[in-house]
């Protein structure tokens, strides 16, 4: 069944989001810690140093770690961590109240589940749940 993530309701997201956004272009330098002096409005690419692949694992760790469902059209425009909060900011009362709302396995991907469970315990594998 998916996992469900909630919106922070951290009153700091600023500061969650500038620390994911440093880490990472901490980590593309190591032993730098260059970007851990700049701010919400420096530029995401010039100032930062992310390129697209980096912004791609920018988002998925933005998605991971404040439990935020981000458009990746909205997320490539964003020039600047305060452009990122902006998007986060809209984003986040939608994500809470689709996370309100149980969610049903898709009848594909069960089916897909029951028939990989029968496969496995036809070539003697126990499979729990079943």
């Amino acid at each position: 069944m998916p996992v469900l993530r909630l919106p922070i309701v951290d009153p700091d997201l600023t500061s969650a989001l500038l620390q994911l956004v440093r880490d990472l272009a901490d980590q593309l330098r190591p032993g730098s810690d260059f970007a851990q002096s700049l701010g919400i409005d420096h530029s995401l690419e010039r100032d930062y140093g992310l390129d697209s692949l980096s912004r791609a694992e920018l988002l998925t760790r933005i998605e991971s770690d404040l439990g935020v469902s981000l458009e990746a059209a909205a997320f490539s425009q964003a020039e600047t961590p305060r452009d990122l909060l902006r998007v986060i900011r809209s984003t986040a009362p939608a994500s809470a109240a689709s996370a309100s709302r149980p969610v049903e396995p898709e009848p594909a991907i069960e089916d897909h589940l029951q028939r990989s469970a029968a496969i496995l315990r036809a070539h003697g594998v126990s499979v729990a749940g079943t």
